[in-house]
């Protein structure tokens, strides 16, 4: 991660290298991106790297919802940039990706947590908003497969969901295939600060 460390308007981003066996720098690639979340990378089989970023990794960033990238193994080719779904008058979703796997099909896997911002969130009704888990999976070509949300209910009886939500937030941060090419996801489920006030937590 680096910053120029001029605050509002200033310049962020990240810095992606390759090293050999002696811990000596070989390749890097650098992007600016709004986000202040580190990436997580994945080097497939087939000689690729796939990272996702909140922006477009070029010198000028185009702000969006989320993103998986391509590039190539020695770092100075982007070959493309998959920007994940989201509807600005629907979800308007927002994503940060926790991990990666490649799966025996030569798909590739990611997991993490996704925030709706759209009418059913802070924009609307503000008791639906949490943050959810997600898988999604593309394929090399950087087309997408699918995207499933898994929403975790409240359930508590001290927390009534017109009040607090029909949802705990949530959150998938590691994914698995089997050897029958299904997959096993896990992660953390909590409750947000509302929640948490409303039972008394400090």
């Amino acid at each position: 991660y680096f910053s120029d460390g001029s605050g509002a308007g200033g310049e962020s981003g990240y810095r992606i290298v390759k090293i050999d066996t002696s811990g000596s720098i070989l390749d890097s690639f650098e992007f600016t991106d709004l986000s202040i979340e580190y990436p997580r990378i994945l080097a497939s089989k087939e000689g690729d790297i796939y990272f996702s970023s909140q922006d477009l990794p070029y010198p000028h960033t185009i702000p969006s919802n989320g993103r998986i990238n391509k590039i190539s193994l020695n770092l100075d080719t982007l070959k493309w940039s998959l920007e994940l779904p989201a509807d600005p008058f629907h979800d308007a979703h927002r994503y940060k990706i926790y991990d990666y796997i490649q799966a025996l099909n030569g798909d590739i896997i990611a997991c993490g947590t996704v925030w709706d911002e759209g009418p059913d969130g802070p924009l609307g009704t503000p008791n639906n908003h949490t943050w959810n888990g997600f898988i999604v999976r593309v394929t090399q070509d950087g087309n997408l497969k699918w995207l499933r949300e898994y929403r975790y209910l409240n359930l508590h009886p001290s927390l009534p969901t017109e009040s607090f939500g029909e949802f705990r937030s949530s959150l998938l941060n590691k994914i698995y295939e089997t050897t029958d090419s299904n997959f096993i996801a896990g992660g953390t489920v909590y409750y947000d600060a509302e929640q948490s006030a409303g039972l008394g937590f400090n």
